[in-house]
Formats: C-alpha cells, structure tokens, sequence
C-alpha cells in the first residue's frame, strides 16, 4: 500500500510541475523516472537514499532528425540532420527514492553540434541519452551521502571528512548516468512525433560533489 500511495503522490507532483512550467502550447511529452539512491555498499541492505526532496534533472540526448527553419549559414549540419538536446525539469523524490521527472520538447534547447539553433524538428533517431540529477549539498543531505559513501569505500573515517567537504565546499550532489544501447534502442521513437523523447527510465546514484 506505501509503494502505491508514493506512485499516486508522485504521479500527482509530476502533472502539477508539468502544468507550473509548461504553457498550454508546451505540453509534456519526455519523462524521466526511476529510483534515486546513494552510492553505498552492497553489504549493508537497502543503500541509502535522499530523503523526499526535490531535485534537478537534466536529459541531454543525441541523434539524428529532419529539421527545418535552420539559418542558411547552417545547411551543412540540416544535410547531416545530426542534433544534440537538453531537457531540463524538476522532480519530487518519493519515501521510496522513486521520482518522475516532467518536461516539454517545446521548452528544451534544441541544437545542431556546431551550435545552430533548431526552431522545428522531427526526430528519426537518438544515439544516445544522459540522465544527470543535483540534490542541494545541505548539512542533512551531505551526512547521509557521506556516511554512504565511507561505507561504499570501505573506510569509516572518511565520513567526518567528506562531510566537513560537502558543507562547506560542495554546491550540490550528482548522479549521472548514460542509458544502455539497449535502452536507447527501445525508445519508441516510431511511436512520438516532434523533439519528444517520451518516457525514459534512469535509475540514479549520487556518487560525487561539485562546487
């Protein structure tokens, strides 16, 4: 019953997010979810997990697509039709780590690889997808990553240190990860119209800080 009441909750967090940042003409249409967990060791049971906050999560893909309304100075990258986008939202972490990431086509930014900007496309392919999500490095979020991670390491003692770094220095807390070929494979990109990517499953791992 916990597990379905989260998904409810979380379903719910998600259409409210889409509907605050996407306009009647931006729709959502690309999902990202999954579970977010820390780095920690395999040992020691369930590994550790954020506690229900919210993060940002960004989708950058690749691939190939038939575009038009390209500058006439970029005709050679509309002939290759090669793009590159980043989809950015937020999303609430449930009790259980599950979260659903909400975002629009019409609000990503879409470009060529020199940089010329893609007013209108069509995908034909994607190549490949990086999901990477930030929690905000806070004195509770830095213990329970710290603590995970000292177990992950092995060595209790670099708890004390990691969390002294992570308050002080650290910004935020990261996970990334690349889907498979397998995963990618299976976007159904014959089924979508537009930039959309539709849904896409990223289980994530904070492994590491940034400034």
């Amino acid at each position: 019953m916990k597990r379905t009441t989260n998904m409810i909750a979380i379903t719910a967090a998600a259409m409210w997010l889409g509907a605050c940042s996407s306009s009647s003409e931006d729709n959502i249409d690309t999902t990202a979810n999954g579970v977010a967990r820390y780095q920690d060791a395999p040992a020691e049971g369930e590994p550790a997990r954020p506690d229900a906050q919210t993060m940002l999560v960004e989708v950058r893909a690749e691939g190939t697509a038939e575009m038009s309304d390209l500058d006439p100075q970029c005709a050679v990258d509309g002939v290759t039709g090669s793009f590159d986008a980043l989809f950015v939202g937020d999303a609430v972490i449930a009790d259980d780590g599950s979260y659903v990431a909400a975002m629009s086509s019409g609000e990503a930014e879409l470009t060529t690889p020199t940089g010329c900007e893609i007013a209108d496309m069509e995908i034909t392919a994607v190549t490949r997808v990086v999901v990477r999500a930030t929690v905000e490095a806070d004195s509770a979020n830095c213990e329970v990553y710290c603590a995970a991670n000292a177990r992950y390491e092995g060595d209790a003692s670099l708890a004390g240190e990691c969390t002294a770094q992570c308050t002080t220095s650290a910004h935020v807390i990261v996970a990334e990860t690349e889907l498979s070929a397998d995963a990618v494979a299976a976007l159904a990109i014959d089924e979508l119209s537009g930039a959309a990517l539709g849904d896409i499953h990223a289980d994530l791992v904070f492994d590491h800080t940034e400034e």
